[in-house]
C-alpha cells in the first residue's frame, strides 16, 4: 500500500513537470500577417465606404483590382503555412458561421467560384483561418454585386472580419501548458 502511495506520488510530481499543448504551435508569421491583414482589410473597407458614389469607390477601381488579389494571397499563404504546423485534426471542422452579408449561393455567382458547406480539414488554425477568408470572400462578393461598399455593408464587413481575426488571434496565440 505505502508502495502503490509512493508511486502515485512519483507519477503525479514527474506529470505536473509534463507539457501538453492545447493548440497548435505559435507561429509569429501567421500571427503579424493576420494582423496586417485585418489592417489593410478594414482600412481598405473604410475607403471604400467614403468613396462609395465615385469611381474611387468601385469595385472595378484600381485601388479595389489591387487590393482584392493580395489579400486573397496573403489569406491563401496564411493557410497553407498554418497546415504546416501540425497535422493533427482540428475536433471541429468548421467555426460558427458569422451573419453573412450575402448567403453562400449569391457569393459563389458573384465571384464566380463555389462556397460550399463541405467541412475544413486539417488543424485547427486552419479551420479558423477558413473563417476570416469566408469573411473576406463575402466582403468581396457584396463589393462586387453593389459596385461598392455603402455605410451598412461596410459595418457588417468590418465587424466579420474583425471578429474571424479576432478568434483565429485566439487560436493562433493558444500556447504550451
Amino acid at each position: 500500500m505505502i508502495r502503490a502511495a509512493l508511486i502515485l506520488v512519483v507519477a503525479l510530481a514527474l506529470s505536473a513537470c509534463s507539457v501538453f499543448q492545447i493548440g497548435e504551435r505559435y507561429d509569429k508569421s501567421i500571427d503579424d500577417d493576420l494582423n496586417t491583414f485585418q489592417t489593410e482589410t478594414v482600412s481598405f473597407i473604410t475607403t471604400m465606404r467614403i468613396n462609395a458614389g465615385l469611381s474611387a469607390g468601385a469595385y472595378t477601381s484600381d485601388t479595389a483590382k489591387a487590393f482584392y488579389p493580395k489579400a486573397t494571397a496573403r489569406l491563401a499563404n496564411m493557410m497553407l503555412r498554418a497546415s504546416l504546423l501540425s497535422s493533427r485534426q482540428c475536433p471541429i471542422s468548421r467555426t460558427a458561421p458569422l451573419p453573412p452579408i450575402v448567403s453562400d449561393a449569391e457569393a459563389a455567382a458573384i465571384i464566380g467560384a463555389p462556397i460550399t458547406e463541405d467541412e475544413v480539414g486539417g488543424n485547427c488554425v486552419v479551420v479558423m483561418l477558413d473563417a476570416v477568408q469566408a469573411a473576406f470572400v463575402r466582403v468581396e462578393a457584396r463589393h462586387k454585386s453593389q459596385g461598392q461598399i455603402r455605410e451598412t455593408a461596410a459595418k457588417l464587413g468590418t465587424i466579420a472580419i474583425n471578429n474571424s481575426v479576432l478568434i483565429a488571434l485566439g487560436g493562433i496565440r493558444s500556447k504550451d501548458y
